[in-house]
């Protein structure tokens, strides 16, 4: 029998808590009014709520232009927070390409529409282009969630899950046979658990990767549906943890 140390780290706050810590759902933001009196509400990790400047109906077109330089100035600062975030994710896979793709492309959209917006010299071609902000880019109702969940699913897939496993080889190694039964019984669990994570988001990123603002203007609950998988998953893993934890401890290894 392999020689084990006495104590055994069980997959925590690198892995199975770092995803539920990321939350999904409210993901970066919330989303935002695709009308020229609405105020475009984002909602921030920790529950704040910051507002697009309201535009009243008789908004002159001064008054158009600083609403637009006020709200796109608040979503390329968003887009760049995540775009730094995401360069720093290394579970991503080729995923991380292709979010920092539409991250970057959104910003160049956004700062080129400001310019536009700043430059034009009528009333009513400035409400359709301040329209755009919204309609067209979907910072905060999808980009932005899009790309949180995605780093999710990619930890399930490629870290937590894994993890796990590794754990559970290691508890395996250490079995004896007066608790053969028992500690058995958890890994295989354990490992149900795993795989069961991994199936209810397997192949979700390229999914939600290729939903357009488009979409998300037809369906506004075009992201429920991957929500409600990736919770099922991360509630997988977070039994499949339980399940270390209590296999180690019966093994009469020290957790942390």
């Amino acid at each position: 029998m392999p020689h084990l140390p006495s104590r055994i780290t069980v997959v925590g706050a690198t892995a199975v808590t770092a995803i539920i810590a990321l939350g999904v759902g409210t993901a970066f933001a919330a989303s935002g009014s695709s009308t020229t009196t609405g105020a475009a509400a984002a909602t921030t990790r920790n529950g704040s709520h910051a507002k697009d400047p309201k535009i009243p109906q008789d908004a002159t077109l001064q008054q158009i232009q600083a609403a637009a330089a006020t709200a796109i100035s608040r979503r390329v600062s968003s887009l760049n927070t995540a775009i730094a975030k995401v360069d720093k994710t290394a579970d991503l896979g080729s995923d991380q390409a292709t979010l920092l793709g539409t991250l970057r492309s959104d910003e160049t959209g956004l700062t080129q529409l400001g310019q536009t917006i700043a430059g034009d010299n009528t009333l009513p071609t400035a409400k359709t282009d301040y329209k755009e902000i919204f309609s067209d880019y979907r910072v905060y109702a999808l980009v932005l969630p899009v790309t949180r969940q995605v780093v999710v699913d990619d930890r399930i897939i490629n870290t937590a899950g894994a993890r796990l496993t590794k754990v559970a080889a290691r508890i395996a190694a250490h079995e004896t046979p007066a608790d053969q039964t028992e500690v058995q019984a958890l890994l295989t669990d354990l490992a149900n658990q795993v795989s069961a994570a991994t199936a209810a988001v397997k192949g979700q990123p390229a999914t939600l990767e290729g939903y357009t603002p488009a979409d998300w203007n037809a369906n506004h609950q075009l992201l429920n549906t991957a929500r409600s998988a990736t919770k099922t998953a991360v509630a997988d893993l977070v039994k499949a943890r339980s399940d270390a934890k209590q296999a180690a401890a019966d093994e009469g290894l020290k957790v942390r």
